[in-house]
């Protein structure tokens, strides 16, 4: 309550939200196999991340990584 109370949101979507923005941050590395990201941002279960990261972005962290690259190359 008082962190609601405090911030505005819930813990809960706090979390999330630093979650996936670590997450948008990790993909922009190539390196970084998406499994990889969603192990260093807290998830276990990487089909689990990527139904989470779609819901918060509105792609998949394949098509948001693709996105970022082609938005790079221009």
């Amino acid at each position: 309550m008082l962190f609601r109370q405090t911030t505005g949101t819930t813990i809960n979507h706090y979390l999330t939200t630093v979650r996936m923005e670590k997450a948008k941050e990790l993909l922009m590395d190539l390196s970084n196999k998406l499994y990889d990201v969603s192990y260093a941002v807290g998830y276990m279960n990487p089909s689990y991340f990527s139904r989470q990261f779609k819901k918060y972005t509105g792609l998949f962290p394949s098509e948001y990584r693709e996105k970022i690259m082609a938005e790079k190359g221009r």
